[in-house]
């Protein structure tokens, strides 16, 4: 009865206008390349010694906004399209991906800014000093 109920609630999300979560659209084919991609280029550096250990490979979020220009490989997509991707989101996601690089990226990266392994901006948690905050006790002094 649960896998009845399983295949059912899925039904219902399969028409949701979730690309990224449905097998049949070349995005979740894309941002699943692109995950495996920064995986594999991991461990290199951890056969190296570049980076901790074979669990901090595991940290895919150091590279989270890397190789976002890449694609599914051409020879990869006929056989997507024979299982049932539309060839049409392929060219649509490669038009997304343009304007994306053409008038959002170069505004959002202005305010990224990259984690580091420590937390050292405390001046952050700190609230400004406005009249309303300061202490007028010694304002005058009797």
């Amino acid at each position: 009865m649960t896998s009845v109920m399983t295949i059912i609630e899925y039904a219902q999300i399969l028409g949701d206008p979730y690309p990224h979560f449905h097998p049949c659209y070349s995005d979740y084919w894309t941002t699943a390349y692109r995950w495996m991609y920064r995986y594999v280029k991991l461990l290199p550096e951890w056969a190296f010694g570049k980076i901790g250990g074979f669990v901090n490979t595991h940290k895919v979020w150091r590279k989270r906004y890397f190789y976002l220009d890449k694609f599914l490989p051409k020879w990869v997509r006929p056989i997507l399209i024979k299982l049932c991707v539309h060839p049409f989101t392929f060219l649509k996601e490669e038009l997304v991906w343009k304007k994306y690089s053409k008038y959002i990226e170069p505004h959002w990266g202005k305010y990224y800014i990259y984690p580091s392994k420590r937390y050292n901006n405390f001046n952050s948690m700190r609230p400004a000093e406005t009249v309303e905050n300061l202490d007028d006790s010694t304002a005058s002094v009797q």
